[in-house]
């Protein structure tokens, strides 16, 4: 009867793979990005040390999504999506907003659901969006108030 000889494979190659699966789980974990789903608190738990996340919320009738891709410059960078218009806004307005996004390059710790105070830190076409509402609706007081300030000298 023959001695079935077992094959020996030398440790280096042992430690070749454990540190092949470390790096390869150190990885995983670094670029993973947690999905809050509709937890706003969740997410704000992770903007506060920039972790990678995304949260998905309702804000009048509108719907919002926030992705906080990490950290660059010592900046997080934040993207917000406004996914879905409420179908009540016109269909103008849905136009001018729906699927439209923006970049943000915020300081940790920022409450990014206070959108006017972070407004200055992002850049894209949801902002662009925004600043072309703000403007038609500027435009639209300042020709009510002149024709109302013509009308009155008129008399």
């Amino acid at each position: 009867m023959k001695r079935v000889k077992k094959k020996s494979y030398p440790k280096s190659n042992f430690l070749i793979v454990i540190l092949i699966l470390i790096i390869s789980t150190t990885i995983f974990f670094i670029n993973y990005e947690k999905d809050c789903k509709e937890d706003m608190t969740c997410f704000n738990s992770a903007l506060e040390n920039c972790k990678t996340a995304k949260v998905t919320t309702t804000e009048d009738n509108n719907l919002f999504r926030y992705n906080i891709e990490g950290k660059q410059n010592e900046l997080c960078i934040i993207h917000i999506t406004l996914v879905t218009v409420d179908q009540n806004a016109g269909s103008e307005i849905i136009n001018s907003f729906e699927g439209k996004g923006m970049k943000c390059e915020l300081l940790e710790n920022t409450n990014i659901m206070e959108t006017s105070s972070i407004l200055d830190s992002c850049s894209g076409p949801l902002k662009e969006a925004i600043y072309e509402s703000i403007i038609e609706k500027m435009y639209g007081l300042i020709i009510e108030n002149l024709s109302e300030t013509i009308s009155s000298l008129a008399e």
